[in-house]
């Protein structure tokens, strides 16, 4: 392979933001599309709590995790349930 030269377009190259790259073919699909899962830093965020308050969760059972790769990545599902459950649920 030639240096400088990628098989896959880089992620800000205009190839990859092109409409005509993406799986969806128009605005209103984009915007209804949501992740499934999240990185730890992220879901800390959405809950807005430390991550290391969120890796107690996850050592508690109290948040499912998936490794895909290095990557820890939360469904995020499962914190719209840790939500509800928090809510609507004994305090804990």
């Amino acid at each position: 392979m030639k240096r400088g030269s990628h098989p896959l377009p880089r992620r800000n190259s205009k190839a990859v933001l092109e409409d005509s790259a993406l799986p969806w073919s128009s605005d209103a699909q984009q915007s209804q599309l949501r992740p499934l899962t999240v990185r730890v830093r992220v879901a800390a965020a959405m809950l807005g709590i430390g991550r290391s308050k969120l890796y107690e969760l996850i050592a508690e059972g109290e948040v499912e995790t998936l490794k895909i790769g290095n990557a820890t990545l939360i469904p995020v599902d499962c914190l719209h349930k840790l939500i509800e459950k928090r809510r609507f649920g004994p305090q804990s």
